[in-house]
């Protein structure tokens, strides 16, 4: 067995091999890899295990430079995108974390985190095996898809089926065959969301990428909710194997109580259910954000935490701020922020 990187004329195997696990996620893609590295000028040091001519493990991994303090990696960058080791069998995992290990621990590397996803969080290999592990976590919420769209609604919890009723009775009209039309009502509204919770909300570049690196209508959707004519809340849904990604949601907060979102993301996992999608997978939700857990469990969800896993090269990265650290490495995760000296 070798570990190679992931070169073009190897990415259809690649993507073969991915297409093999059941809960393969759009993170996983090469259309997601490429779009994040135009995103956020990142270095590609995807790392493959190939035996026998075959691809049978990956690790999705990218890196970003910074003169100060070194290179850092992440699998994989912006907004704790899951990656992590793919792979059956404790050789090939152990053969491409050695590897793994290898780069981030090079000279001139500053830190590398493994995000792993809610489909397969083997904690103790990781903890196991990489020395001074730094450990942070999310909930991560997923609802199995039944085969059938009239099973959909007894999953959900009293509130939930009340609120995709009222959404119903609203007069609102949902499609996403237009969607594409109203990008950049999702861009501000979704701006305008995060700004009013104090979070960060995704560029608008992210969004005007899309379009090079996915298919509409396959690979993702815009879901708008229009009342009289008007958009008043949209969903940016992805698309990949078998696993559809709650990705972006956003509501004009003065038409929340009529349901938008909730007749939106009913009317979006009807439409997963048809093409023969099986997991819904809500995301992850930090430790704390109460309200927002609960909405997402309220759709008969599956809760499981995933874990970043980070291990730290130059120990002057501790030394930094917060702020200097998210500016020279933006939409990258160097360490948690409590083990920061200031």
């Amino acid at each position: 067995m070798q570990v190679e990187l992931l070169t073009k004329q190897l990415e259809p195997a690649y993507t073969a091999f991915i297409l093999k696990r059941a809960t393969a996620m759009a993170s996983m893609s090469i259309a997601y890899r490429d779009l994040l590295i135009e995103l956020l000028d990142a270095g590609n040091q995807y790392l493959i295990a190939i035996d026998q001519g075959n691809v049978v493990g990956a690790l999705p991994l990218l890196a970003k430079d910074n003169p100060k303090y070194g290179r850092v990696y992440n699998s994989l960058p912006f907004y704790g995108s899951n990656g992590a080791i793919i792979g059956d069998g404790h050789k090939i995992r152990l053969t491409l974390l050695e590897r793994y290990l290898e780069l981030s621990q090079e000279d001139g590397s500053a830190a590398g985190t493994i995000i792993t996803t809610p489909f397969q969080d083997d904690s103790e290999f990781y903890l196991d095996k990489i020395r001074g592990v730094l450990v942070d976590f999310r909930i991560g919420q997923f609802t199995i898809l039944p085969e059938n769209t009239a099973d959909l609604m007894p999953l959900f919890h009293h509130k939930t089926r009340n609120a995709v009723r009222k959404g119903e009775r609203s007069g609102l009209e949902i499609n996403w065959e237009n969607g594409e039309g109203y990008l950049d009502f999702l861009i501000e509204t979704h701006e305008t969301n995060s700004e009013s919770i104090g979070i960060p909300s995704k560029p608008p570049r992210f969004f005007s990428l899309l379009p090079k690196y996915f298919e509409y209508g396959t690979s993702y959707r815009i879901y708008t909710a229009l009342k009289d004519g008007a958009p008043v809340a949209a969903l940016l849904t992805l698309y990949f194997n078998k696993t559809a990604d709650y990705f972006v949601p956003a509501t004009i907060s003065e038409f929340r109580e009529m349901q938008p979102m909730s007749f939106i993301i009913y009317r979006a996992m009807c439409d997963a259910i048809d093409n023969g999608f099986k997991v819904w997978n809500w995301g992850g939700t930090a430790e704390g954000a109460k309200g927002v857990y609960d909405f997402k469990k309220r759709w008969g969800t599956t809760d499981r935490n995933y874990h970043y896993f980070t291990a730290v090269s130059n120990p002057a990265v501790k030394t930094a701020t917060s702020a200097e650290l998210l500016a020279k490495y933006p939409n990258f995760y160097v360490l948690p922020f409590s083990e920061l000296g200031n």
